[in-house]
């Protein structure tokens, strides 16, 4: 790991938490991204240099090494992107930008498509390199062969039940939304609490998970892997590495954050159980983002998400 972008990358994280050292002066929205990118390019770096030794993988050169692969890899992200922050941001009001500038969506939109293509390659390169760790110290199984017959019936079921799932939710929103009177989105929702509509967090949960069966049918329906694959096949690396790398990294960047609020966090659950100075709830999310990104990059690309669940050998 004495790679320059293991070093790199150690240098820029070590950078990032200048956070804590910010004179009030200096925060604004142009200081806190500049940290922020630092912190997301240095994670980037250090697990593309774990990968590198451990896989000898680069996702990175995967998504540059051709137009297709970058053009995918930026439309699943966005799409990703809108999915969270319609129904999490948006609908679930569950965090402000209090720093972004004015009160109109200018900066949000020109920063959209660029800030959560960072994002997602951060969440995808901080779970393969924790995949890649797990990997090499769970000598196992790896290879998933022919399908078990229940399989067939069970991922056609479980495609129903998402896209049920999905429609009940939307169905429930629009109720929920015409019984009351208050507005559902306004643009002091991007940076300000407001009194605004939103939606019960069971929802949310109901949303995520029916996206999540919906990408499982969709990847067994194009002959892939996925993470219930995995699992009933007893390869168990890839749920293993979810976890653990979605609660390292949540660490991470959270503590990055939290003296800087570049996000703040408003109207979660249970918000009174806080660790690390959030609520416990938080962190305990975080795995979703992970399960709903790398099902819908393994879903809708080819061989750059060939190492999100591992190498396909399905017949």
């Amino acid at each position: 790991l004495g790679s320059w972008k293991f070093r790199t990358g150690l240098f820029l994280l070590i950078f990032s938490y200048f956070s804590f050292l910010l004179p009030e002066k200096f925060k604004n929205i142009g200081s806190l991204s500049f940290l922020l990118f630092a912190f997301i390019l240095g994670v980037i770096y250090i697990c593309e240099a774990i990968t590198l030794v451990l896989k000898g993988k680069s996702l990175l050169f995967e998504i540059k090494k051709n137009r297709k692969n970058l053009f995918a890899f930026l439309i699943v992200s966005s799409v990703g992107a809108a999915i969270l922050e319609i129904v999490v941001k948006w609908l679930g009001k569950l965090w402000i930008y209090p720093f972004y500038p004015g009160i109109g969506f200018a900066f949000y939109f020109v920063t959209f498509v660029p800030a959560f293509a960072a994002y997602w390659l951060l969440i995808t390169e901080s779970y393969l390199a924790t995949k890649a760790i797990t990997d090499y110290l769970h000598k196992g199984k790896k290879i998933v062969g022919k399908l078990f017959s229940f399989e067939h019936i069970f991922y056609k079921l479980l495609g129903l039940i998402g896209i049920l799932s999905i429609l009940a939710s939307i169905l429930l929103i629009r109720f929920n939304y015409l019984s009351q009177m208050d507005p559902l989105i306004t643009q002091e929702d991007l940076k300000l609490v407001t009194d605004n509509f939103r939606i019960n967090f069971s929802l949310i949960i109901l949303l995520t998970i029916g996206f999540w069966f919906f990408f499982e049918f969709i990847e067994y329906h194009r002959k892939k892997t996925s993470l219930l694959k995995d699992i009933l096949h007893h390869y168990y690396s890839p749920v293993i590495s979810l976890l653990i790398g979605s609660f390292i990294l949540a660490v991470l960047m959270e503590y990055q954050n939290i003296p800087v609020d570049l996000w703040v966090y408003i109207n979660w659950p249970l918000e009174y159980i806080t660790f690390l100075g959030l609520p416990l709830t938080v962190y305990l999310a975080w795995p979703l983002h992970y399960l709903m990104f790398l099902s819908l990059f393994r879903a809708f690309t080819s061989e750059e998400s060939d190492e999100v669940w591992k190498s396909d050998t399905i017949p």
